[in-house]
């Protein structure tokens, strides 16, 4: 926070980090499994549905 404090010229800079790292796209559309799948030990099984979410 003091750089930016010091140096107003580095704000679009962290302004664009910020929305890149903290978006509103938290979450992608429904996606469909096409085959049974296990990852980390849970069980999908094909056709079900899956949001993954790419920032956990």
């Amino acid at each position: 926070m003091q750089l930016l404090k010091d140096d107003w010229g580095l704000l679009p800079h962290a302004v664009h980090e910020l929305m890149r790292r903290c978006g509103s796209v938290q979450m992608t559309q429904l996606r469909y499994t096409a085959e049974n799948v296990e990852p980390a030990g849970t069980r999908i099984h094909q056709g079900e549905a899956v949001q993954p979410v790419p920032t956990a």
